[in-house]
């Protein structure tokens, strides 16, 4: 007697290969790893109106593209760091990240601050040197750290 319904095998599982060496690390990151990152922080209109002044080239849009349009103004032009949107506090910042490390036993509520060391001092000094009279916010700037940058307003 033959079964109304026959079991089929399902087929070999599909195995990813990696079409670079670093596939499998660039998993490992994505997955279980926190990237953390140190740098400075301003509001969008305080970034904006920096912005204008040091660099008057740069065509802003929308408010919200402020760090966008400075971060590929500094990438056109082999500009050091990177400019990124971030939620600190709850509100949407500009962030200029001076360094960063991947930190497999960060979380973003356990992770280590970093100091604001010498090398986020001279890309202070070369990105905000000189405008500290004109805009008193850059007097403060805070320096700060986010882990997992891009994904910091967000639950997981």
């Amino acid at each position: 007697m033959r079964a109304k319904y026959q079991v089929r095998h399902a087929p070999p599982a599909v195995q990813v290969q990696s079409q670079t060496p670093y596939f499998s690390l660039l998993l490992h990151i994505a997955f279980i790893m926190v990237w953390v990152t140190g740098g400075y922080i301003l509001d969008f209109s305080q970034a904006k109106a920096w912005a204008q002044r040091k660099y008057p080239e740069i065509q802003f849009f929308e408010d919200v593209f402020i760090p966008n349009e400075i971060h590929n103004y500094f990438k056109d032009n082999n500009m050091q760091p990177a400019c990124i949107a971030v939620t600190w506090k709850g509100e949407d910042k500009t962030y200029f990240v001076t360094h960063g490390k991947v930190d497999g036993a960060a979380t973003r509520r356990r992770y280590q601050e970093f100091s604001e060391n010498a090398r986020a001092q001279a890309i202070r000094k070369m990105l905000f040197d000189g405008l500290e009279d004109e805009f008193e916010f850059l007097k403060d700037i805070q320096f700060v750290t986010i882990p997992d940058p891009f994904n910091n307003g967000k639950p997981y």
